[in-house]
């Protein structure tokens, strides 16, 4: 089974229903694909709803900030940069995942 390791325990990890910004995408994370959520404090399963690679001009301002904790696209930036050890701008690609937990 594949597995996503988050470092942070992000509080979208507490919701239903939650996405993820990766650079890269190690896995082929499909739809419909169950995957194992591994961050620091709980483990729990989830099944991709929907994957596709974009430029961040074309994602939301709202689900950038909410992925990243932050209230401003200029923060969330932040956030990614420091993710990824270099500069992060609009026209960066990244993997857009929905997940759903499931029932436990």
């Amino acid at each position: 089974m594949k597995t996503l390791v988050f470092s942070i325990n992000w509080p979208k990890l507490d919701d239903r229903l939650f996405t993820t910004l990766k650079k890269t995408c190690y896995f082929n994370f499909n739809e419909k694909v169950q995957v194992h959520i591994r961050p620091t404090n709980k483990r729990f399963f989830a099944t991709v709803l929907f994957k596709s690679k974009q430029e961040l001009l074309d994602i939301s301002t709202s689900l950038i900030t909410y992925d990243t904790n932050t209230k401003t696209r200029e923060e969330a930036f932040k956030v990614l940069q420091k993710f990824y050890h270099n500069t992060i701008d609009e026209n960066t690609e990244f993997y857009l995942l929905l997940l759903q937990k499931e029932d436990q």
